[in-house]
């Protein structure tokens, strides 16, 4: 059993999670190269913490120099958008920890070789980032 990913979000700052939902963009981006679904959920994470961001954004006395994410938010609605539109079938490439994190568990033993593939660096960096431990 592991953490939900949506819970370490929600205890993050908001530069954390702006930060987190960059990583989750990248990892889409690399996943979008061996397994669409996996990539529409990374991309789907990436939403979900920009959207986190920007709502902390409205609500504090940021600077308005600072981004309100909703570039970040419009870009990953595009990409989604793009990827509906793929055919979307079960892939044996993504790894059972590297699933885990992608359906919002935080898996509790992420193996040493998860730094190995680059297709799921991000994914193991987001991982490391969450760690509560």
């Amino acid at each position: 059993m592991g953490t939900s990913i949506a819970i370490l979000l929600s205890r993050l700052d908001h530069w954390s999670v702006l930060s987190i939902g960059s990583a989750w963009s990248h990892a889409g981006e690399e996943l979008v190269e061996i397994d669409v679904a996996s990539a529409v959920k990374a991309f789907g994470w990436a939403r979900v913490c920009y959207l986190q961001y920007q709502d902390a954004w409205n609500a504090s006395n940021a600077s308005r120099w600072d981004p309100d994410g909703q570039e970040e938010i419009d870009e990953i609605d595009s990409r989604l958008a793009k990827l509906d539109k793929c055919p979307k079938g079960p892939s044996a490439c993504v790894p059972e920890w590297a699933q885990s994190i992608l359906d919002g568990v935080l898996p509790t033993d992420i193996p040493e070789s998860a730094m190995a593939d680059p297709r799921l660096l991000h994914l193991a960096e987001i991982a490391k980032g969450l760690n509560p431990a």
